[in-house]
């Protein structure tokens, strides 16, 4: 279960809404989109403290399996889909220690760069999709070489709902904000050659 900025709503420009950017949704520039950014921060925080945080500090000084304290309750639950996070499994805790450390520093530069525009917003939010959908396959893949021991499939609840919806949150949002750039990079670069060519 990842947590990343994916919680960029796309929404037309009101006054008064908070923190906002405009840019071009269309390759004539003429349409205008606005984003609001202000409430990503708070749910990064949110989510990488108070649910992935504490799984990999619990993963490093026991296993959740044998804690008592609150947030171990959440992966308990989760365990019962996916028993690897209830007992330290190496390769879960070390994309888990991955994800709270660089994940969320580059969901944080994100923010910043989209809410001050920076150039470097579009590079930075391709690295952090690419690292999710990485993470993600890192994930699932080994078990599922295995033969799927540690997954419980037999739930519809545990199948359906944690596994494929929770998990495929974060394919579906990474592979979204992807074809986002795709967009943005391909008009800023059309946008180049046109004004390239007047310039000759």
């Amino acid at each position: 279960m990842h947590a990343r900025s994916r919680c960029l709503h796309f929404v037309s420009e009101e006054e008064g809404a908070g923190p906002k950017i405009t840019q071009g949704a269309a390759l004539n520039g003429q349409v205008k989109v606005g984003q609001k950014v202000h409430r990503c921060q708070k749910v990064e925080e949110y989510c990488c403290r108070l649910c992935e945080g504490p799984f990999v500090y619990l993963s490093l000084v026991g296993t959740v399996a044998q804690s008592d304290s609150m947030f171990a309750s959440l992966w308990k639950e989760y365990g019962k889909a996916d028993a690897r996070w209830l007992h330290s499994d190496p390769t879960i805790v070390s994309l888990e220690f991955l994800t709270v450390v660089l994940g969320s520093l580059l969901a944080l530069i994100l923010i910043h760069a989209i809410i001050k525009d920076k150039y470097y917003r579009h590079f930075i939010q391709i690295t952090l999709c690419v690292c999710e959908l990485y993470g993600g396959w890192m994930t699932f893949c080994p078990d599922w070489l295995l033969g799927c021991p540690s997954l419980n499939t037999s739930n519809w609840l545990y199948l359906w709902v944690y596994l494929v919806f929770f998990n495929g949150i974060w394919v579906v949002v990474p592979a979204l904000l992807l074809c986002q750039s795709w967009v943005e990079l391909r008009r800023m670069h059309e946008l180049k050659v046109k004004f390239g060519k007047k310039l000759k």
